[in-house]
């Protein structure tokens, strides 16, 4: 072989080489921009289900929390204005709160079921309750009818059972410890206006053979919650001030239990309607402060 010839193949070789290589390459940014898209559309995949399951799971808010109770404490209202109305008792307008108080729930269950953001099992539950509430809403919108009052509070009993088993939840999937303290200051709530009721059911002469058995109940869950809050959620939660106002409300409540467990057959609804008023003001007052303390957190 010449040199010449030597010289040719050599500079076709180098040529086939880098021909080869940029072959090569041509392959492996295809293999590269394959491998990119791919990652793109995992990382869009992933961050898709990661914004599904914080919408699902964790997304409960304390605005829902405050919903909820507003609905397990005002459902005992209703209860408790429709019998009023019943009894033709004008004083503070029981109609009128009557109205107001279904058209908070409304509101209430509208702002939980809106955009199913508390995740579908909390969501199932919700909207099975709301079916229940436009029963007992059907019931109270029409005339009082003394013969209809038991069963409402039987239905509104097991309502309230179920109700505060959802707040719960839903105070768990704020994941803010101090939520589940909302929860029981507005049991206290609920237990003055399911006093109240009972109350007005018996001044209304609703046969009701359990009458002091629930009564007898009633204050043993108030009791219950009492000391919840003034021993578990005391310091944390509550600062000697609110404590103090605990205890004020507690011997009031007491006050209005004995009214409402006495035997005399003397009943005076006016008087029922003022102390639950009175007590669910001073409660209202301990919840905001509870609300606080959570804020500070």
């Amino acid at each position: 072989m010449t040199a010449s010839d030597y010289g040719e193949n050599f500079q076709h070789s180098v040529n086939d080489y880098f021909q080869k290589r940029q072959r090569n390459r041509k392959a492996e940014n295809v293999q590269n921009l394959k491998l990119n898209r791919w990652q793109q559309k995992l990382v869009a995949f992933l961050l898709f289900f990661c914004c599904m399951n914080v919408r699902t799971f964790a997304s409960a808010s304390v605005e829902d929390v405050h919903n909820i109770a507003d609905i397990c404490t005002s459902v005992q209202t209703v209860l408790k204005d429709y019998a009023l109305v019943g009894m033709g008792v004008q004083y503070d307008d029981p109609a009128e709160h009557l109205k107001k108080t279904i058209k908070k729930i409304d509101n209430d269950f509208a702002a939980l079921k809106k955009e199913h953001h508390l995740g579908p099992e909390i969501d199932a539950l919700v909207i099975e309750k709301e079916k229940t509430w436009k029963k007992i809403r059907e019931v109270v919108l029409a005339k009082p009818r003394q013969d209809a009052v038991l069963d409402l509070h039987l239905t509104i009993e097991k309502f309230d059972k179920e109700c505060w088993e959802i707040a719960e939840m839903i105070a768990k999937e704020t994941h803010i410890e101090g939520e589940h303290y909302v929860i029981v200051a507005s049991e206290l709530g609920m237990e003055v206006q399911r006093l109240a009721a009972l109350y007005m059911m018996r001044a209304w002469d609703v046969s009701n053979p359990h009458y002091f058995e629930e009564v007898e109940n009633i204050l043993e869950e108030f009791e219950k919650y009492y000391h919840e809050l003034t021993e578990k959620a005391y310091p944390k939660y509550l600062n000697d001030a609110t404590k103090a106002k605990l205890d004020k409300i507690e011997k009031s409540f007491l006050v209005f239990e004995h009214m409402a467990a006495s035997k005399s057959g003397r009943f005076v609804p006016a008087l029922g309607q003022r102390s639950a008023t009175r007590l669910i003001g001073q409660i209202d007052d301990v919840i905001k402060d509870v609300i606080a303390a959570i804020e500070k957190k």
